[in-house]
């Protein structure tokens, strides 16, 4: 054992780090049941000890197999091992573990040996001999599933067996095709038949051992899925007793149903042939289901009756006959046929005027029939959703004699999910259904929720799907196998295309740009014959994926885009890049002042590498090739938005987890953008795209463990985003995923706790309220950040403003961010201070709105060595800002250093100390000079932030000191936040009405049951959202794990869900609160609605409204958040097939936790 922890401490390069549990994607529990139907639970004989071999993507089958017969299983899931990035931090994946788990799972005694949709080829070789070598001597049997075969071992395979085992019999004829059968049966029965074609089955004996073979491909999502699925599983189970050598009391079988008949109302009896040891106090059972899992009859026959049944009068279609055979009143065998019936009304056909009905049409069109009937019939049209068979529409039409075409329209329709199956039946008038049709529809949603949820990848596993939508709200993902996947209520994101900005190796060219080169080695984007290939390419990815018809909420153009400065420097991108300069320049000569150049026109300008024009100190070429690159990097992105627009008018288009380059100029013509998670990136996305739809990738292995909390949270709070990516959903047999190897969830109880409460109203809240208008202002400066790698005189705006924000957050201090693009907001009166960090490029534009800002009153701050280049960046003669703070250039400047900081000034009337032991300065400078301007003054450090910061004395605190620069400018703080936990921070929201404080404190701080307070300037109502009122008070008390007091318990008091919480959010009122003043019916027929009345609750308010059945238990899914400035009234729909019953709703007020509740009885 300590040679094996040796190795897996080497082989993960862990040491240091503890590894998660990975046990979610290596074992299948029981502890998620799905509804299925009957088979062998009950028959005593049948327990079989199984050793289940499959990947994560498969491994459900086995929870879904131990639901349906008894067995006691092992599993193995997943393959010999793996220490990457992905799967070495979790316990029991690496090889050393894996080894070691199936050399001691391999000692127990099984019956059976399964490989389910897995190769043999998975275990190692020594392994393999093993498990076979057990099969020869009897001692083990081997069932194959899937279309993995042992062909490479002939001798293992050499002695089929020539007729098929007698459970064969209990099933139809795709096992055994007869010989004399017609093409047309054989066809029909290979491509209609849910098993396949006679080639699904083999078995073999080797040695004292079986062997079967089953060759059983995934059935199709959609309204069959379910009956396939359950005959799939019908037959492995029969295959697994066979090899295990389970020997039932009775076996039957019936040549009528064998044959695939047609049952047409004569000669509908059917017999059934016995044999076995045990064949007194014997019955069956016959349940007979319809295509869609419905069971339509179930009939009995027992000896006195010879073992007949009759098959009643049915729709035209086909069915399934499940056999029973039961012995005393217990299961003795099973298995089942297929069967059709022809009612004689002929083919039944519906043709709609559109399959894809947008919001506010409903499904018309015309039922065709292909043999009028001779009688009267009633035409009842019935509409179900996808995937969930709720059934909420149905329409009734007389249907004259001899009538061939009946038009149909619906109306008041509604369909909550985005697909759903329309039903077309005829009925006799003894209420008899003689035939049946179905349609697919789908209903586009391309809503974007307040806090949209999407993940990566569409999982297309129906059992994965409901999973992932019951426990975490899941509804889009990438891609998806369409329609399957949106039959599953699972909307596309089509990944579209993945961008990047790349470079040819040998030729320098720009090459890379997305589905491959189209041109011999240079694809620049403004290349007119690449973008006529792309744009037909697009054409053809469109139309192929008819996403107009399924309604996409976003369309992707990758993950992890990315640009390479190195290219732009192929023959053609000479051209676009003169191009380029032209539009930004105008004329030649504003070039040549720039450049210091004398070029002509733009023709004569030469398309130099980079490392050229910096060594040459041509700074302004230098950087005009990077925005060239990044230029393109952003019309490339806005080429293809345009196109896929052209295909479907309501398309949003942008990428995820993807670096933005020039974040405005990328996202300017983009509806939603991914970005990387840094600190100032993500502020300046909320600045620069806050009505853009923001994501960012969560789920990596950061967040697992005992006592995480999910990141988003925090992201949420600071408002950087707007909505949850996830990684991973598609993949069960993945470390990320959100879900395991059974589809329970792979995160601990806390975090899914903390993540539905997102879901469930703090995210939307979150995101409908507004943070409160600022008063301060923070300089965003692309090219400022550029110019930092030029010279350590620029020193990186990235140094200060990192340690401003963080200033803010922890006081609760809100800010807004200016760039050269957005200058106007420097007008806003209400900003009073604006901190331009790491300035050193500033544009002539930039510099006069900031002149014009001090001027007018406001107060500048900047670090140091502000406006030494242009916004051509080009080294200025005179400082771009020398009014303000000096005429500093670079030959006037030495390089920063660091030095002792000693800071006692006075500005308006406010003492600003810092004594700081070190700091990064400018050498022979002085600290905090001040200069009047106008009505406002400007400050210039002369030091950066960092070094100051963490070096400052305890005498003058750090954050003391930028408190008093705020005060001195008319910004006080208005919060005092004394919170002592690292890394709190703080963010004010202005609600309609109300003020909504938030903090936030770390998963380290929550366990060392951190607590706090947040001084407000006035006595308010405090609410605790989603938990309820606090008290009337000055002072808000932070408590990040409350516990219960004895006497608390005592009472009877239960914790609330946001007790324990690394986010406590409160709501802020200058009145007494109440609960949510509704109105809505008590009453309701099922398959009518009721119509919750808002509009006595005050605008803008978030309200969750949680919905229990009769049972009692919460439907997850019916739950219903909302907005009262988008919704005042808001219907509640009850299917015609819901559970009658008392309904319990809770409606409660999210921002102040105040609810009220109601039953509503649906009958």
């Amino acid at each position: 054992m300590k040679l094996l922890s040796t190795l897996l401490v080497f082989s993960l390069g862990l040491s240091a780090f503890a590894r998660h549990d990975g046990d979610f994607m290596r074992l299948v529990t029981r502890e998620n049941p799905t509804p299925h139907l009957s088979w062998a639970q009950d028959i005593p004989s049948a327990s079989l000890r199984v050793f289940f071999v499959s990947n994560g993507q498969n491994a459900r089958a086995l929870a879904e197999l131990a639901q349906r017969m008894n067995i006691d299983y092992t599993e193995f899931i997943g393959n010999m091992g793996s220490t990457d990035v992905y799967n070495g931090a979790m316990t029991g994946t690496s090889p050393a573990e894996r080894s070691k788990e199936l050399s001691d799972k391999l000692l127990k005694d099984y019956d059976v040996v399964v490989f389910y949709n897995q190769q043999f080829s998975v275990l190692p070789s020594k392994e393999r001999y093993f498990i076979l070598e057990q099969v020869q001597k009897g001692k083990l049997n081997l069932v194959l599933f899937g279309d993995w075969s042992l062909d490479q071992y002939k001798k293992v395979l050499k002695d089929k067996l020539p007729d098929l085992p007698v459970f064969a019999n209990q099933f139809s004829e795709p096992i055994a095709i007869p010989k004399d059968a017609k093409e047309e049966l054989k066809k029909e029965i290979a491509t209609e038949n849910s098993l396949g074609s006679k080639s699904v089955f083999s078995c073999y004996k080797f040695g004292e051992g079986r062997i079967v073979k089953l060759k059983l491909g995934n059935p199709e999502f959609g309204c069959e899925w379910k009956a396939a699925f359950e005959n799939r599983m019908a037959l492995f189970m029969q295959a697994m007793l066979w090899a295990g050598k389970t020997e039932l009391p009775a076996y039957f079988s019936s040549e009528k149903l064998a044959g695939n008949p047609v049952f047409n109302g004569s000669n509908n009896d059917v017999s059934f042939y016995l044999t076995g040891k045990e064949l007194s106090n014997v019955s069956i059972e016959v349940r007979i289901r319809n295509l869609y899992d419905g069971v339509e009859k179930v009939l009995n026959c027992s000896a006195k009756d010879g073992f007949k049944v009759t098959i009643p009068q049915l729709a035209s279609g086909k069915y399934y006959a499940d056999v029973f055979v039961k012995k005393g009143g217990s299961l003795a065998n099973f298995g089942f046929y297929n069967f059709s019936v022809d009612s004689g009304v002929g083919k039944i056909s519906i043709a709609l005027s559109s399959d894809s009905i947008e919001k506010g049409d409903v499904p018309k069109g015309q039922i065709r029939i292909g043999k009028p009937a001779k009688d009267e019939m009633t035409m009842r049209l019935s509409m179900f959703d996808s995937p969930y068979g709720r059934l909420w529409a149905i329409k009734e039409i007389k249907v004259p004699a001899n009538t061939d075409k009946i038009d149909f329209k619906f109306d008041n329709f509604y369909n909550p999910t985005i697909a759903g199956t329309l039903f077309a039946e005829f009925v006799n008038d003894k209420g008899e259904i003689l035939d049946r049709s179905t349609k697919t529809l789908y209903f586009p949603n391309r809503e974007i929720e307040d806090y949209f949820i999407y993940g990566w990848g569409a999982n297309a596993d129906p059992f994965a799907s409901a999973q992932l939508e019951e426990l975490f709200g899941f509804k889009a993902g990438l891609n998806g196998r369409l329609p399957a996947t949106f039959l599953m209520n699972q909307r596309p994101i089509p990944y579209s295309t993945h961008i990047s900005i790349g470079v040819h190796p040998k030729t320098g060219a720009t090459t890379d740009i997305g589905w491959g080169n189209v041109a011999k080695y240079d694809d620049c984007i403004y290349n007119p014959e690449v973008r006529k290939k792309v744009a037909e390419q697009i054409k053809e990815f469109m139309e192929k994926g008819n996403y107009k018809k399924y309604g996409v909420p976003i369309y992707s153009l990758g993950d992890e885009n990315t640009l390479n400065f190195a290219a732009g420097f192929g023959p053609e991108d000479a051209k676009y890049f003169r191009e380029y300069l032209s539009k930004k320049y105008k004329d030649i000569a504003s070039l040549n002042r720039e450049w210091k150049t004398s070029y002509p026109d733009f023709n004569a300008v030469p398309n130099e590498k980079s490392d050229v024009t910096r060594k040459a100190g041509n700074y302004p070429a230098w950087n005009d090739h990077y925005e060239f690159i990044e230029q393109m990097y952003a019309d490339w992105h806005a080429f293809w938005a345009d196109e896929i627009k052209k295909y479907d008018r309501y398309a949003k288009v942008g990428a995820e987890g993807s670096s933005a380059g020039d974040i405005e100029r990328t996202i300017e013509k983009l509806e939603f953008w991914g970005p990387y998670r840094s600190l100032i990136d993500s502020e300046a996305m909320r600045a620069f795209a806050g009505n853009k739809i923001r994501t960012i990738w969560y789920g990596y292995h950061g967040e697992r463990g005992e006592g995480k909390s999910p990141v988003v949270m925090l992201d949420m709070l600071n408002g950087v985003i707007n909505g949850l990516g996830w990684f991973q959903i598609d993949d069960c047999s993945s470390s990320m995923c959100i879900i395991g190897a059974d589809h329970r969830p792979s995160f601990p109880s806390y975090f899914n706790g903390l993540l539905n409460q997102m879901r469930f109203g703090l995210g939307q809240i979150l995101v409908s309220t507004p943070l409160e208008k600022p008063n301060i202002a923070v300089y965003w400066s692309h090219l400022s950040d550029r110019a930092s790698a030029i010279d350590k005189r620029c020193v990186s705006p990235a140094d200060s403003t990192a340690i401003l924000l963080r200033f803010f957050y922890r006081n609760g201090i809100n800010f807004d961010m200016v760039s050269d693009r957005t200058l106007e907001r420097l007008k806003n009166k209400d900003i009073k201070i604006f901190f331009m960090d790491g300035a050193s490029v500033v544009s002539d534009k930039a510099a006069e709105a900031i002149k014009n800002f001090v001027k007018d009153g406001g107060t500048v701050v900047a670090d140091m060595n502000p406006g030494l280049m242009n916004g051509y960046m080009r080294q200025m003669e005179k400082n771009q800002l020398s009014e303000l703070f000096g005429d500093q250039t670079f030959d006037k400047l030495k390089v920063p250093a660091i030095r002792k900081l000693d800071l006692d000034k006075e500005l308006n009337g406010v003492k600003i100390k810092l004594d700081s032991a070190k700091a990064n300065c400018n050498p022979d400078s002085e600290f905090f000079i001040v200069r009047d301007y106008g009505k406002g003054k400007a400050i210039l450090l002369n030091f950066t932030l960092p070094i100051a910061e963490v070096t400052a004395s305890q005498q003058t605190p750090f954050d003391d000191f930028l408190g008093n620069i705020l005060l001195s400018a008319g910004a006080p703080m208005k919060y005092k936040v004394e919170i002592p936990a690292e890394g709190a921070i703080v963010r004010v929201r202005q609600g309609n009405g109300f003020e909504l404080i938030g903090a936030h404190v770390g998963d380290k701080s929550v366990a060392e049951d951190a607590k706090g307070s947040i001084k407000i300037p006035s006595v308010k109502y405090i609410y605790k959202c989603k938990s309820g009122f606090l008290g009337k008070s000055d002072t808000i008390e932070l408590d990040f794990n409350k516990h219960l007091s004895f006497w608390d318990r005592l009472s009877g008091k239960k914790a609330m869900p946001l007790d324990k919480s690394p986010l406590q959010l409160y709501a802020l009122f200058d009145t007494e609160q109440f609960p949510p003043d509704f109105t809505v019916e008590k009453t309701v027929k099922l398959g009518g609605a009721v119509e919750f009345d808002f509009s006595k609750v005050p605008a803008d308010r978030t309200l969750l409204i949680q919905v229990f059945s009769p049972d009692g238990k919460e439907m997850l899914k019916r739950n219903l958040v909302l907005n009262t400035a988008k919704i005042q009234k808001c219907p509640f729909h009850f299917a015609f097939n819901e559970m009658p019953g008392n309904y319990k709703f809770s409606v409660m007020d999210v921002a102040t936790g105040l609810s009220k509740d109601l039953m509503i009885s649906a009958d």
